[in-house]
């Protein structure tokens, strides 16, 4: 039996070619996801190390301590020093800056300087000094020596000028630092710092002599090793939910490869019914023969399961460098984890052999006497009743579940959602492995020439063949489908979200801003449109608010100051006895620069500040006052009122914003930094960089996922191109036949290409339904806290997947036309 499995081998070679493939891409896909979460995982836990190099303990505030926050670590820093043994004390601390130079800004992240690689220059020490990434620093257009100003990333502190020291490497995926300085400088740019740590080097017992010297039950004091195990037990945590999520779409591939193998041993076993039965005449027992056959499935799992492991490694060793996880190649493959490759083999192996098994007992029960008459269909019809009723209960039970949990919402209600959506996939698959070679049939009904009846007549001459194959498609379609559905409609009702809640692209803010920065404004390059907001400052004594009458420099003055003294007394209130100093605003109609439709202040009213809680309005000023109506709004800090009910008591007023519409195509950090280098005096905010963020991300997110279930498409082509070798083989008599009567091989071309058209353009077609329905129902289902969802349906993206598919079948059906249109009639006829 040996030799006979290895003539097989030989002999069949070219049928188990495409199982294999499809195998050795799922495995190479695996091995890859694999090598990436282990890279990652090794170049996190180096981090780690790298961070508790040469410190032997760490101080902390314990927060599950009651006493936790009645003392900061800066107060026992002296302390701690004082220790016998200890010989430095290093804070840590985390938080957030803005920082500009007339080519830009930025609001990164900010730690203090430890242990960080340098591309040049020096780490900070002084209490002006800042190093950052590389990408920041040409964000800012600096270089080592230059300067920039920072202030904290509230806003609410003096600007600092500080010089750039150093340039780090920029940001991978395992780094977050992009700006570091000094502690002092961290106190310098954010009067409110404290650290987060303290790291402590010296010799010694330093944790119980510092825990007896600072004696306080709200401060944690351990051992530098017991931090790192917790640290690194957080990022295990972390790294096996993204190893998880990784694991899924090569989980899908391998999905989509079980049903093509499943699918080719289960033709090629049919096929090869008559030879069995002979073995079987001439002695081989059924157990022999399966066997056999066995031997067979498990040498094609082993081979090409080595083969994509090796692969999948080499791949997996290049994205590490890619990414900068590794810094070569040789450190990559140090990454990989030796036994999860030899897992993947061994599971490629069994699932190979397993999937092999079922079709193998089935052929070799069948009498030899049995094998040599026709199959008989109506089992198979019974089966597909079976399957079709299975999968029609399957999908009534998900809809309840999905309705129930869309009407549920919340975190509960989408997991309920969730797991009814993939229990409905699983049910629509079964169903369409059923009716997807009638839907075909139908398909081809435009195709009414010869050569399309013949290819319409095929796709349903073995409908299990056509059904498994398609079906292996409309998976990979579905969930391509699903996913950009989900992110057109997250990506439109974020920015839907958005545009309701901040409808301006950006603002310009000042307090003393000259009337021509306007003009400057407008003529910035992306800058589609702008609109001033003129305001004056004053003072709100009840329901009573006076306007300063020097309010036109832009500064608020002390109650002691000239404005009341000219404006007099106004229903018996004074500048002088107002307490609330505040800003009015004369608010023109915005829509022309809004993203979504903004209330129009009318003549002779008000919007106030909510914490006023004030009903009516009292504005005086120039020796007059109008009494106006009064509308709340939790969303502003200032009062706005009409620009002509401004000018009714007050000619002084100044450009205090100016809010900007961009260009569709204008870049809107580009923009930013425009107009921010204009004046240095001048705040520029608004949500254009959020909408793009939201873009970018989900954007991005699309691209990555697309490309990792393209994966499970190119398993289910290859699928395509065995199916059509298989039937090539299997109708080689048929088709000799045809070339005798006439048919032409470029006819015989066509016929095959129109075969996997129709195959692959109807279970496109089909996978796009379902992927629309489950992308739908999947946005309806997420727990967003907005006003409305938006669903949209990305026509052009949905074309261009089917028109994808429609061509790759079209391209694996070219080596199976070309084989059969080689063949000479005299040879098919003698086969």
């Amino acid at each position: 039996m040996g030799e006979l499995l290895r003539a097989n081998i030989r002999a069949h070679s070219r049928r188990y070619s495409a199982t294999a493939l499809a195998v050795a891409i799922s495995m190479a896909f695996v091995v890859a996801a694999l090598a990436l979460a282990s890279g990652m995982d090794a170049s996190v836990t180096k981090s780690v190390r790298d961070q508790y190099a040469g410190v032997n303990t760490v101080v902390n505030i314990d927060y599950d301590s009651a006493e936790a926050g009645e003392h900061g670590l800066e107060e026992y820093t002296d302390t701690i020093s004082g220790v016998d043994g200890v010989e430095a004390v290093n804070e840590q601390c985390y938080g957030y800056w803005d920082i500009r130079t007339q080519d830009g800004s930025i609001s990164p992240s900010v730690n203090v300087a430890r242990n960080q690689e340098l591309i040049s220059g020096k780490l900070p020490e002084g209490s002006a000094e800042v190093a950052m990434s590389q990408a920041n620093a040409e964000a800012l257009g600096v270089g080592v020596g230059g300067e920039v100003t920072a202030t904290n990333g509230f806003g609410d502190s003096q600007a600092r000028t500080l010089r750039v020291t150093g340039i780090l490497e920029s940001e991978t995926v395992t780094t977050t630092a992009s700006v570091i300085a000094a502690p002092d400088t961290m106190r310098a740019v954010d009067e409110t710092y404290e650290p987060d740590a303290l790291y402590v080097s010296g010799s010694g017992d330093l944790d119980s002599s510092i825990a007896a010297a600072i004696d306080d039950p709200g401060i944690q004091v351990r051992s530098a090793d017991d931090a790192m195990a917790e640290d690194l037990e957080m990022m295990q945590m972390g790294q096996g939910t993204l190893t998880a999520f990784m694991l899924v779409f090569p989980i899908i591939a391998l999905t989509v490869a079980a049903i093509v193998v499943a699918t080719t041993f289960r033709i090629i076993f049919e096929q090869r019914r008559r030879e069995l039965a002979l073995l079987r005449t001439l002695g081989a027992t059924s157990r022999q023969v399966r066997g056999m056959i066995r031997g067979e499935t498990l040498l094609v799992g082993a081979v090409s399961s080595f083969i994509g492991v090796i692969l999948g490694a080499v791949l997996g060793a290049f994205v590490l460098v890619l990414i900068d996880v590794a810094d070569g190649i040789g450190e990559a493959f140090g990454m990989l984890n030796i036994s999860q490759l030899l897992i993947v083999w061994i599971v490629g192996t069994l699932l190979t052999f397993l999937i092999g098994t079922r079709p193998a007992k089935s052929v070799t029960r069948v009498s030899p006497m049995e094998a040599l008459i026709p199959i008989d269909s109506s089992a198979t019809k019974h089966g597909h009743k079976v399957r079709v009723s299975i999968g029609a209960v399957i999908a009534a039970v998900s809809i309840a579940g999905l309705y129930f949990g869309i009407s549920r919402g919340e975190d509960v209600g989408f997991l309920i959602a969730f797991a009814s959506g993939v229990l409905g996939f699983i049910g629509a698959l079964l169903v369409c492995s059923v009716l997807l070679p009638k839907v075909t049939y139908l398909f081809g009904a435009p195709f009414r020439s010869v050569v399309g009846i013949m290819a319409r007549s095929n796709t349903v001459r073995n409908p299990e063949r056509t059904g498994s194959t398609g079906t292996a498609i409309i998976l990979g379609v579905t969930l391509i489908t699903t996913m950009a559905v989900a992110a057109g409609s997250m990506r439109e009702t974020l920015l839907s979200e958005v545009d309701s809640r901040r409808p301006y692209d950006l603002v310009t803010i000042g307090d003393d801003m000259p009337d021509s920065l306007i003009d400057r404004v407008a003529g910035t390059e992306g800058v589609a449109n702008a609109i001033e907001v003129r305001g004056v400052d004053g003072t709100l004594d009840g329901n009573t608010l006076t306007i300063n009458e020097d309010s036109s420099n832009g500064t608020n003055e002390d109650a002691d100051g000239a404005a009341g003294s000219d404006a007099g007394t106004v229903d018996g209130a004074t500048a002088d006895d107002a307490s609330s100093p505040i800003t009015i605003l004369a608010q023109p109609d915005l829509n022309p620069v809004a993203h979504s439709t903004v209330s129009v202040i009318g003549d002779g009213q008000a919007i106030v500040p909510s914490y006023l809680g004030i009903d009516s309005l009292n504005l005086c000023g120039s020796g007059q006052c109008v009494d106006l109506t009064v509308t709340q709004d939790d969303d502003t800090e200032d009062i706005r009122v009409s620009p002509t009910t401004l000018a009714q008591v007050s000619d002084s007023a100044s450009v205090r914003e100016i809010y900007v519409s961009l260009a569709d195509d204008a870049d809107a950090t580009e923009v930013q930094n425009a107009l921010t280098s204009i004046d240095n005096n001048i705040d520029v905010g608004g949500a254009a960089a959020e909408r793009a963020m939201y873009t970018q991300i989900i954007n991005s997110v699309l691209l990555v996922i697309v490309g990792l279930l393209a994966v499970s498409v190119l398993v289910a082509l290859v699928g395509v191109a065995n199916t059509l070798s298989l039937s090539v083989f299997e109708r080689t008599r048929e088709n000799g036949l045809l070339r005798t009567l006439g048919l032409t091989k470029k006819q015989m071309r066509r016929m095959l290409v129109l075969e996997a058209t129709l195959i692959a353009g109807s279970s496109a077609i089909i996978g796009v339904g379902l992927g629309i329905f489950f992308g739908w129902v999947g946005t309806l289902a997420l727990p967003f806290d907005v006003e409305h969802t938006v669903i949209v349906i990305p026509w052009l993206q949905v074309i261009g997947v089917v028109v994808i598919a429609v061509l790759a079948a079209i391209v694996a059906s070219f080596v199976p036309g070309r084989k059969a249109a080689k063949v000479s009639p005299v040879e098919a006829l003698a086969a």
